[in-house]
């Protein structure tokens, strides 16, 4: 079987339905064959169910994340994941907390589990992820597939994202993540010693943290409503997509 490289666009985003059919992909022989045999750094089942447990009640901060992924002995820097999350590769936050420290964002503990599958994906020496990927490709498609894959051959005019649908993330995005965290800590320190105009400031801001929070369920509306049209393959469950797989490497083997 030869080699072929995956590129971040050929791997399922988090919200696909195909990428939660893979995830659990850590239990399949082939995988646990690269971690015992050949000694591949990526995590197995029972290190990531460990990592999901640790951190299941108080979800993970992005220096957990990053002790982790450093205790397995990655070399990732953390520009890399945030531009995963931002390509849909990975989670978002689920909410920011203040801390001693400023606003830090929380991220659910199966965090690590895409971020394994994402590595995985990228720089596995076997090909079964990215041969059932490849036959994923051809066999399962929806709306929102259709409508990301017709905006890459449309001028961006200068947008930012793979595609119209991680363009309009973005701005939200950050809007969440650093620009409403930035004015509601300005002001606080802006206004500490007028409680008037504090309190007058902050009933205000207030308003614009809703419309926020109304903008990215209307974007989650859409993309779900575009995700409504699938192919019956993507209800196919792993094993069977394994089983095809296995079944097509006989044929090619015999032929």
């Amino acid at each position: 079987m030869s080699k072929f490289k995956l590129n971040l666009k050929d791997i399922p985003q988090v919200n696909n339905l195909m990428r939660r059919r893979l995830l659990d992909f850590t239990s399949e022989k082939f995988y646990k064959k690269e971690i015992e045999e050949k000694g591949i750094p990526f995590f197995s089942e029972e290190e990531l169910r460990s990592i999901e447990e640790k951190y299941k009640d108080r979800g993970m901060t992005k220096k957990d994340l990053m002790t982790e992924i450093y205790k397995k002995g990655w070399q990732i820097k953390e520009n890399t994941i945030k531009s995963y999350i931002q390509k849909g590769l990975l989670p978002r936050s689920l909410k920011r907390v203040k801390t001693d420290q400023g606003m830090i964002s929380v991220y659910p503990p199966i965090m690590i589990r895409h971020l394994n599958f994402t590595r995985y994906c990228l720089f596995s020496e076997d090909t079964s992820i990215k041969f059932l990927l490849g036959i994923i490709k051809f066999t399962s498609i929806d709306d929102k597939t259709i409508l990301e894959e017709a905006s890459l051959e449309i001028d961006d005019s200068g947008m930012s994202g793979d595609d119209c649908i991680n363009s309009l993330w973005i701005g939200p995005a950050r809007l969440r993540d650093e620009g409403l965290p930035w004015v509601e800590e300005s002001i606080e320190a802006a206004f500490s010693k007028n409680k008037d105009k504090r309190k007058k400031y902050q009933k205000k801001f207030r308003e614009i943290r809703e419309i926020s929070d109304q903008l990215e369920n209307k974007i989650i509306e859409f993309e779900n409503l575009l995700k409504k049209n699938t192919t019956p393959s993507e209800g196919i469950n792993l094993k069977t997509w394994i089983d095809i797989r296995d079944k097509l490497r006989e044929q090619e083997e015999k032929s």
